[in-house]
């Protein structure tokens, strides 16, 4: 995401107030339980966190999310099982973790080498992630990082990144592509019109 990017961004954050009411309804009708809403000065949107596993979570903070909103999900997230908790500050000019940083599958992930933090590179590290650093500078800025695992080493993904795509399948890892070039437009791609309603015991929806 550009600058230009980031101030849409931060715009968008005003004229989406309001859409917590219906994705809540929306769940109820699922029969879905909402352990908690985000409330007073917090502010957090789901693509500013990543499961790991299942006892560890990133929390990225920046023009979606701040440290208050962090602070309220790691509470309920604690009450929950989870343990570990990674902070990593998203970079000017980009909305979410998933422009950063993707599974691929259960213990790899793509990664930006250009701004993902390196304390953060080095916890997951430590716990066992293989991490691939991404093929294309241009790719990853344009965020082709910004696809879905549909389950191990299987990846649906956006036409027009031809060296992420390539780098992927010779690494073993199916990447299916599908035109998204509308919602582009927008600075965004096939992770943002996601939602996780279900995930296995490691944590990540596959």
């Amino acid at each position: 995401m550009t600058p230009q990017g980031a101030v849409v961004g931060r715009q968008a954050m005003a004229c989406r107030r309001g859409e917590e009411r219906y994705a809540a309804e929306a769940l109820a009708c699922l029969g879905v339980p909402i352990l908690h809403t985000v409330c007073g000065t917090g502010i957090f949107e789901t693509a500013c966190f990543l499961w790991v596993d299942e006892a560890t979570v990133i929390l990225g903070s920046g023009n979606r999310a701040n440290y208050e909103g962090c602070r309220q999900l790691e509470e309920i997230l604690a009450g929950i099982g989870v343990e570990n908790f990674i902070y990593l500050q998203i970079p000017y000019g980009y909305a979410h973790i998933d422009s950063l940083i993707c599974f691929v599958d259960r213990t790899t992930a793509l990664f930006d080498p250009a701004r993902l933090p390196g304390d953060v590179w080095s916890t997951l590290t430590d716990l066992g992630v293989r991490l691939w650093e991404a093929p294309s500078a241009e790719e990853t800025q344009e965020l082709a990082l910004n696809l879905v695992a549909l389950e191990p080493g299987k990846v649906l993904m956006a036409t027009g990144f031809p060296e992420t795509r390539d780098f992927l399948l010779r690494r073993g890892i199916e990447a299916q592509e599908i035109d998204v070039s509308e919602l582009r437009k927008g600075w965004g791609s096939l992770h943002c019109m996601t939602a996780i309603l279900k995930r296995d015991p490691l944590g990540r929806i596959f």
